[in-house]
């Protein structure tokens, strides 16, 4: 019998302190929480974007050192080639970037009409990809998409007597369904 009473109050215990979570969990606010972590996230974003430009700096640092360490131990050749080798690299990149920025620009000077190409030929590309966005974006999509299996739904404003045969059919089944609604 004793063994029923304790069994039965921790049992109640245990409802205690479920019904106690679920009030918890009604009186969150929500709204902070999703507030706190939106901060700990731009912290942490921050963070790590500060290491990265230390990291940066010091392997910037670091090369300019070993340059500096190779020319007073009089090997001045092999820092030259080094530059050149490095120069090399950079040109690469460089010729890649200007491709990709003549391309970007030859892709949205197209999206213009032809007679006003000329006129924004000169433009950097931010520029004009915001011009192309705000204004010739929106023209061609101005018409609706075709909706596969949809009719076309043909209005008729005619009076009965000026209407052929099959607009009168129409006329006559767009009445019955519209009385049926």
């Amino acid at each position: 019998m004793s063994e029923e009473i304790k069994g039965n109050a921790v049992a109640d215990t245990g409802d205690e302190q479920s019904a106690q979570a679920n009030n918890s969990d009604e009186k969150l606010d929500y709204q902070a929480l999703y507030n706190e972590e939106i901060a700990n996230s731009k912290k942490q974003r921050k963070g790590k974007q500060d290491f990265q430009a230390k990291y940066e700096s010091l392997v910037e640092a670091q090369k300019t050192a070993e340059e500096e360490k190779m020319i007073a131990d009089g090997k001045l050749k092999e820092v030259i080639e080094a530059q050149k080798a490095e120069i090399k690299s950079l040109k690469g990149h460089s010729e890649e970037l200007a491709n990709l920025k003549a391309s970007d620009k030859k892709s949205l000077l197209e999206k213009i009409p032809e007679d006003k190409r000329e006129q924004y030929e000169n433009l950097d590309i931010p520029v004009l990809r915001s011009i192309v966005e705000d204004f010739y974006a929106k023209q061609s999509s101005s018409n609706p998409q075709p909706t596969p299996g949809a009719s076309r739904q043909v209005e008729i404003n005619k009076p009965y007597a000026q209407m052929n045969e099959e607009e009168r059919k129409i006329w006559h089944n767009q009445t019955l369904n519209n009385l049926k609604k």
